[in-house]
């Protein structure tokens, strides 16, 4: 299994914009050659120091040596995906795609990459082609299908999608953050101060510290806005 995700999916990527949660747990596959599995130990160790070039460096040896490996694959376009390299995503989003059709994980990340690029056509038609898949993750495709239309401007229906996905896990940090957004941009200050507290509130540790000063301050503006 990837380190970089689950059956869940991918990595915490912070955009003002939207937000994709991704849990990550560094599992060491026992099948894998113990050349690699020591490549993946090391990549997990300095993904965890957040030293992302250097674990995206040894996953790209990796991939030297094994160029279709699924798991590795997944994990760069991952960490691309959590600096805002989609470009550089890009290439290994795309041999997932055509390496593995009928993964929905490959789809997803793919259209998060498509997304990442303004690409929103591409993307709606990658999370799809996912949805039909089984065992895919749905609430992954309502939660993309809300970013999407957010970022075109489509309030109403990206409202609706993350309605939807929000009946299938409500305190997921993705979905809480970009209602929050969506709450923000409708001038809807009450539902957007009650989505940002609980994003805050759930996920202190884990929200970087700039971005938490920012949500802080925003949060502060509105409670003075509402009284």
């Amino acid at each position: 299994m990837s380190f970089c995700k689950c059956k869940k999916y991918l990595i915490l990527v912070v955009i003002w914009e939207f937000i994709w949660f991704i849990p990550v747990y560094p599992v060491l596959c026992s099948n894998i050659g113990i050349r690699k599995n020591l490549f993946l130990k090391k990549a997990s160790e300095y993904y965890y120091q957040n030293k992302l070039d250097k674990a995206i460096s040894i996953c790209l040896q990796i991939l030297k040596e094994d160029p279709y490996d699924f798991d590795t694959l997944l994990d760069v376009v991952a960490m691309y995906i959590k600096k805002g390299l989609f470009y550089d995503a890009y290439p290994y989003a795309q041999r997932l795609v055509d390496k593995y059709p009928n993964k929905s994980e490959a789809l997803i990340n793919m259209a998060v990459v498509e997304i990442g690029l303004g690409k929103f056509h591409d993307a709606i038609k990658y999370l799809n082609i996912a949805k039909n898949i089984k065992d895919c993750p749905i609430f992954n495709i309502y939660l993309n299908k809300g970013i999407i239309f957010s970022k075109k401007g489509n309030l109403d229906v990206a409202l609706k999608f993350y309605k939807k996905a929000e009946v299938l896990d409500p305190n997921n940090a993705s979905l809480l953050f970009n209602m929050a957004l969506l709450y923000d941009k409708e001038k809807d200050f009450k539902n957007a101060l009650i989505y940002y507290q609980k994003y805050l509130t759930l996920y202190t540790t884990k929200i970087p510290t700039a971005e938490k000063k920012r949500i802080q301050n925003r949060i502060y503006l509105l409670m003075n806005y509402l009284r």
